[in-house]
């Protein structure tokens, strides 16, 4: 498992196109993991199911597979590109039995975690200016952190991330280091999305530290945004451009929701859909944002429709009830989920990859964690009888 994490570092330098898709060498890793669990998969596929949440997880799969079949049904067209996101939901689900098959795996994420913000430091420093990027369909960030996923919003909250497992690990020099990465971001979603998940965990666990911690950041969350509003005038940066991006593709995504209500228009066919229906221009395809809308739930509403709506909150029904008698440790993965949905109503970021992979590594390791301890439980009620 440790041999993903450098792939995972890649982010989105590497990005091998093949027709409608492209793939990362964290997907390729990903395959050859699926490929080494294929030598027990008896092994694994009982520990899957076995999984509190899985009847959900399996509704929402058919789901999203009825949305894609009833699409090709009604002539539409089902590109490669629609079809690639799909076998990724099936794909990194060996991330998860991975990790829960690798154990207690916190430690190496946190370090990979470290390295990414490290990453993003070195990158501020040597390549502040991104403008050459927009050739490649990239926005031109300048002077934003961004690290190796060339996007501020993605590295802030795989930052966030960082931050949460660094306090869960009660390491307060790493989760400030973190914290300084997901400032000079500047990311609202990244910044708003960290301030949700340290809110519901001062809520959640009620420390003296962790109440510190998030006035602390809020602090100098007002501080750095300030210093950008006033360079962001000197450089004459135009921040209402996103706004508005954002706000296009959310019309969007509301209009195709509406046009097609139960099942929506095929799973990740957000962009075919757009230009079948004549609310994208072909010439604006290139920019990568066309392919996705800056909200993830509105994203799921229009690709799997209320179907789809419905199927995403059992899971997440699931997952929360389960986790919430598991521990600490299990709430803090669920500190995190708040902080990814939160994030996730400004940015596509519950079905961006690098970000899925690190959030079921990281809940990987928290079942692994449970199974653990109860097996370290059996084994001394035996010792003892």
């Amino acid at each position: 498992m440790i041999w993903l994490l450098p792939l995972f570092l890649l982010g989105q330098l590497v990005r091998i196109p093949l027709g409608d898709v492209v793939i990362t060498p964290l997907d390729l890793g990903v395959i050859l993991l699926d490929l080494v669990l294929l030598v027990r998969i008896k092994t694994w596929l009982k520990a899957f199911v076995r999984l509190p949440w899985f009847m959900a997880y399996a509704v929402f799969l058919s789901v999203v597979a009825a949305s894609l079949v009833i699409a090709f049904l009604r002539g539409e067209s089902v590109s490669l590109f629609a079809l690639g996101q799909f076998v990724r939901i099936l794909l990194y689900q060996g991330v998860l039995i991975g990790a829960i098959q690798f154990g207690r795996s916190s430690l190496w994420l946190s370090r990979a975690l470290l390295t990414f913000s490290l990453l993003g430091f070195a990158q501020l420093f040597f390549f502040p200016d991104l403008g050459f990027l927009v050739e490649w369909g990239w926005d031109p960030h300048y002077g934003r952190l961004v690290s190796t996923m060339l996007d501020p919003n993605f590295a802030s909250f795989l930052a966030s991330v960082g931050v949460l497992i660094m306090l869960v690990r009660r390491n307060m020099r790493g989760a400030v280091f973190c914290m300084v990465a997901v400032l000079l971001a500047f990311s609202r979603s990244g910044t708003i999305g960290l301030a949700a998940g340290l809110l519901s965990a001062c809520f959640f666990f009620r420390r003296r530290q962790l109440v510190t911690f998030f006035a602390v950041f809020l602090v100098l969350s007002g501080f750095f945004f300030f210093f950008r509003s006033n360079l962001e005038r000197e450089r004459n940066i135009d921040r209402q451009a996103s706004l508005q991006g954002r706000e296009v593709t959310v019309n969007r995504a509301l209009e195709l929701g509406k046009r097609n209500l139960i099942f929506g228009v095929g799973f990740n066919r957000f962009r075919d859909a757009s230009l079948d229906q004549g609310l994208l221009d072909e010439k604006d395809v290139i920019v990568h944002s066309t392919g996705s809308a800056d909200n993830s739930l509105l994203f799921l509403w229009a690709t799997t429709g209320v179907v789809g709506i419905a199927a995403f909150g059992w899971i997440v029904w699931s997952l929360v009830y389960w986790l919430w008698g598991q521990g600490e440790e299990a709430r803090w993965w669920i500190v995190g989920a708040i902080g990814w949905m939160t994030h996730a109503q400004a940015v596509n970021s519950l079905f961006f990859v690098p970000i899925v992979f690190v959030m079921l590594w990281w809940l990987g390791g928290v079942v692994s964690g449970r199974e653990g301890n109860r097996a370290d439980n059996r084994d001394a009620v035996a010792r003892k009888v």
